[in-house]
């Protein structure tokens, strides 16, 4: 399940805006031996925490998403 929370939208110009919202990503239906476990061994369904940064053009009368950007905040990729 993608759950989208706390949408911030910023007007930039008359016909322009930026905005954020955050994600929670959580696995909804699991198949055997696909459970995601935590450090102690229970089944999470926690999969991602997310920021999307948005930026939004209205053309024709109409909002449109110009730019969608996605930044993983948890779990964080190590290198």
């Amino acid at each position: 399940m993608h759950y989208i929370a706390n949408h911030s939208i910023e007007l930039t110009a008359p016909d322009s805006a930026r905005g954020h919202c955050l994600l929670l990503d959580l696995v909804t239906r699991q198949h055997e031996g696909s459970a995601i476990a935590t450090q102690g061994g229970e089944v999470n369904p926690l999969l991602l925490i997310g920021r999307y940064d948005d930026v939004y053009v209205r053309q024709g009368g109409q909002w449109k998403f110009a730019r969608i950007a996605l930044t993983m905040l948890w779990p964080t990729r190590s290198d």
